[in-house]
């Protein structure tokens, strides 16, 4: 959990990170996190003084805190394959955008990093056929590049192409919709998925 925009609720049975003012949070709706991770700046010192034993405090400013965080997670849950990211999104756009960029960072290709808000779930789609599967009340997809000469196809969807390039300048492959439980798309790069909803 990050401090950006916070969840209306979460899962308090799934294991927890705080990450700064993330932290503030996660107390607050009665979840102990498994480790308090940043620079500090911003956790409630009341918070501190509870939990010594779970702190993990970043010592200079090389690393954003989230990134910071996931490197700690990655080396402390080896086996843990998948990362869900809350408190992401909001606030101040330079995080917003330094988060989707940790998305795509090759140190974390072992693991598969979503950012989920209340109205998004974002992450990274591998490289070849892959099916995304619908997720209820989330009635869009969006198809991002990361590179040029992104190809792409879709099937299955309200609007399909085939070969279709996507352009790095403007978005030609937003607001898409599920038809039945689950889209076919082929890509020769790797793009940025959003699953969203309106508010």
């Amino acid at each position: 959990m990050l401090g950006g925009e916070f969840p209306k609720s979460v899962n308090s049975e799934h294991k927890w990170v705080g990450v700064d003012s993330g932290v503030n949070y996660l107390l607050k709706n009665g979840i102990e996190p498994n480790y308090i991770i940043g620079d500090l700046d911003s956790i409630d010192p009341k918070f501190l003084k509870l939990y010594p034993g779970k702190i993990i405090k970043k010592l200079n400013q090389d690393m954003t805190d989230a990134e910071y965080a996931l490197n700690v997670v990655d080396s402390l849950y080896k086996n843990v394959e998948e990362i869900d990211v809350y408190g992401a999104t909001g606030g101040r756009l330079d995080h917003f955008f330094a988060n989707i960029l940790l998305l795509n960072n090759s140190k974390f290709e072992n693991k598969q990093l979503k950012i989920i808000d209340d109205n998004n779930i974002i992450f990274i789609s591998g490289v070849g056929k892959i099916y995304f599967n619908k997720v209820e009340e989330f009635k869009y997809i969006s198809f991002v590049p990361l590179q040029k000469d992104t190809v792409i196809s879709i099937l299955g969807s309200k609007y399909e192409v085939i070969d279709y390039e996507l352009s790095i300048d403007r978005a030609n492959a937003t607001s898409n919709e599920f038809i039945d439980e689950k889209i076919e798309f082929i890509t020769n790069k790797k793009c940025l998925i959003i699953y969203s909803k309106d508010k």
